[in-house]
């Protein structure tokens, strides 16, 4: 029961009651009589005297005014202008009321009838209707209503037209004939609910007209809106001048967009200046005397002299090859002393003895003494150790004699001589050192030089040998010469022969302590 109200209410909601106007019939409205004037509803006779006028004479009273007829028949019509008396959306036409009072009889009497038709927008009739009121004894009324076969919007629809028609049939001069007063005409009409399909959801083109509503009140309501693309890219470029390169303003947006992200991007953009002198001091630091690593810079190449003051700021890892030295062992079975290196580093041990053998006079052999802590100051430099100037070539070192004690006695000999000249040129270097300090521009180049002249002056040239030295087996390599193949360790081969013995003794050992239990 509840539901079956629900939907009567639904229903009662989009069907209004019918309406109705105002009497459209006006007192100056009229055409077609040949005579008119307010006589207060009077006979005209009684104004105009006997057998005076003919056709039709119109009373404008407002109150009894009407139509009197003479001799002649004459047609008396009003058009109603419809779209004049009735505007809004959502009307439909139903039909008229009409209602008026006529009087033919007597001295009055003759023919008279009355017509009412409906017009449409091109001029067509749409509906006539034809009243006729015949003798009466006195004044008659004649009302009703005149429903239309259909509704009808005021969009297809013109006029209604009123007219009445009479003659007196004893042809008397004046006006003698059958009357009409009070004429009353009205418009029935019902608002269509659903004229306005957005008056409820459930009319016939809701959504459609709801979706024109709403695109027109804003084109992102929905992709499907008319102008969307371009509301939509009007509404993401006022968010953000980057979302499309057509966007407005966005070249300029872009532009600061790079310059937040690398002030280098380009020579206009905000702290480029300093971005770029930050970039060159890293790639060198003698670019400019307020670069941070000047200083640093300055030393290594003015002072160190130890390579290029380019920096960076990438980590990495250097990874220095060294080869373990090989001893080598003559056909007799003895170790060439040659052969045998002063320190463990292949590549320091190839410095130190390496001599030349041309005809220049000296020979330069670079040894590394620079720390890898750049933190802790410059400890050690590079120091230019000259070697002694080789003899000619026929005073080259010949192959060592039998006597091994002989062979390793020069080779020490050698090496101490080298030690020796590598001291002597690392106190002239920290000489040298000193006296850049004395005229050095800034305290931090003078500190720097300081440290690379303690560290030539606590400079032992081989001194690594201590802990890296390499004590050569001798009498292992003049054995495995002798019987061509590996020495055997014997001192174990003797348990192998008391094999059962190790084996009651392990079971002896394992009952004691239990074990695997």
């Amino acid at each position: 029961m509840k539901y079956i109200l629900a939907v009567l209410l639904l229903l009662s909601s989009l069907v209004q009651a019918q309406s109705t106007t105002d009497n459209l019939i006006t007192s100056s409205g009229w055409t077609g009589q040949t005579y008119s004037g307010n006589i207060g509803g009077a006979n005209p006779v009684t104004v105009l005297g006997c057998c005076t006028g003919y056709g039709a004479y119109l009373d404008t009273s407002p109150t009894n005014g009407g139509i009197t007829f003479s001799y002649s028949s004459r047609t008396v019509s009003q058009a109603i202008a419809i779209n004049q008396a009735l505007s809004g959306t959502g009307i439909q036409l139903s039909g008229y009321t009409y209602s008026w009072q006529y009087l033919n009889q007597d001295y009055n009497g003759g023919t008279l009838t009355g017509n009412i038709n409906l017009k449409s927008n091109t001029g067509s009739t749409l509906g006539s209707w034809n009243y006729s009121m015949p003798t009466t004894t006195d004044w008659t009324t004649m009302s009703g209503t005149q429903n239309f076969s259909s509704n009808y919007a005021l969009a297809n629809v013109s006029n209604l037209n009123v007219s009445f028609t009479g003659r007196d049939n004893r042809f008397w001069g004046g006006f003698y004939g059958p009357r009409v007063r009070n004429i009353d005409v009205r418009l029935n009409y019902t608002n269509d609910p659903c004229a306005d399909p957005l008056s409820s959801s459930s009319c016939p083109g809701y959504a459609a007209a709801l979706l024109t509503q709403q695109c027109s009140i804003s084109a992102l309501y929905d992709p499907s809106c008319p102008n969307y693309a371009t509301a939509y890219l009007t509404q993401q470029c006022s968010i953000n001048a980057l979302y499309s390169s057509s966007c407005p303003g966005y070249a300029a947006a872009y532009y600061t967009q790079q310059c937040s992200l690398n002030a280098l991007y380009d020579s206009g953009c905000p702290g480029y200046a300093a971005a770029y002198k930050t970039q060159q001091c890293n790639l060198n630091g003698l670019y400019a005397t307020d670069c941070p690593n000047y200083n640093e810079a300055y030393a290594k190449k003015n002072i160190l002299g130890i390579g290029s003051t380019t920096t960076t700021t990438t980590t990495s890892t250097t990874t220095v090859s060294t080869t373990e030295p090989t001893v080598q062992v003559r056909s007799d079975g003895k170790v060439d002393a040659s052969s045998v290196p002063l320190v463990s580093d292949s590549n320091v041990n190839s410095v130190i003895t390496s001599t030349t053998t041309s005809a220049a006079p000296s020979a330069t052999a670079a040894v590394p003494l620079v720390s890898t802590t750049p933190q802790q100051g410059v400890q050690n430099a590079n120091l230019q150790t000259s070697t002694q100037t080789a003899a000619p070539a026929s005073n080259s070192r010949q192959e060592a004699p039998a006597s091994g004690n002989t062979r390793s006695a020069e080779t020490k000999t050698d090496s101490k001589a080298n030690q020796q000249q590598m001291k002597a040129n690392a106190t002239e270097k920290a000489k040298e050192e000193m006296k850049k300090a004395s005229t050095a521009p800034t305290m931090e180049a003078q500190i720097a030089t300081q440290g690379v002249v303690l560290g030539m002056m606590s400079f032992v040239p081989g001194f690594d040998s201590y802990q890296t030295a390499t004590i050569v087996d001798i009498n292992a390599l003049r054995l495995q010469r002798l019987y061509g193949k590996d020495v055997v360790e014997n001192r174990f081969v003797n348990r192998r022969l008391f094999g059962g013995s190790d084996r009651i003794h392990q079971e002896m050992v394992e009952q004691q302590y239990q074990l695997g239990r």
